[in-house]
């Protein structure tokens, strides 16, 4: 009863923050490349018809080649809107990551609450099983003496109520104990 169980920290919404900052950092990358000027290679092998005739297909007809190699660069200019769209990406990326710190902290914080509530329940546990085991000494002692005719009916009952008291509360702080345990083992299931 008194034995801790190991706390994981919860991973689930660690890992799903973390998505999001890939996500951003995704897009934070398309936008940024999209600016980045492209260099093309194009090639052209061809043949055209040199035709100071009438007729569209003559026997005479000379076929000049004409073939060709390129290079182009393409640059585009910043507008407003790319560069908007530029410092947005780049703010919803830094946002992610900040969100995702935020996360893991709310995690470490969870498994610490849920520690230290177990360790609450067990403490408490603790106590009440002293002031129970002190109450049921108490009551036999008055027993005893009521027995031997030295103390009161009244006080006999008052210190079984007592003691019966201690017990509900003894019963309710392993309870809580489990209950403790129970939202670990919840906690350490979300993976």
């Amino acid at each position: 009863l008194e034995q801790v169980p190991s706390i994981a920290l919860n991973p689930l919404a660690v890992e799903n923050s973390r998505w999001h900052e890939q996500k951003a950092l995704a897009s934070y990358q398309q936008v940024k490349l999209a600016q980045v000027p492209t260099i093309a290679f194009f090639a052209s092998l061809t043949r055209q018809q040199f035709n100071t005739e009438p007729a569209l297909f003559a026997s005479n007809v000379r076929w000049i080649p004409s073939s060709y190699i390129g290079v182009k660069l393409v640059w585009s200019s910043p507008s407003a809107n790319t560069l908007s769209q530029l410092f947005k990406a780049k703010y919803d990326y830094r946002l992610a990551q900040q969100n995702t710190a935020k996360v893991e902290l709310q995690a470490g914080l969870q498994a610490q609450k849920l520690n230290v509530d177990h360790a609450k329940a067990v403490s408490q546990w603790k106590t009440n099983r002293q002031v129970y085991e002190l109450n049921r000494d108490t009551y036999q002692k008055n027993l005893n003496l009521y027995r031997d005719g030295i103390l009161s009916l009244d006080q006999t009952l008052t210190s079984f109520n007592t003691m019966t008291n201690s017990e509900y509360n003894l019963i309710s702080s392993s309870v809580n104990i489990l209950l403790a345990k129970s939202k670990i083992y919840l906690n350490n299931l979300e993976k």
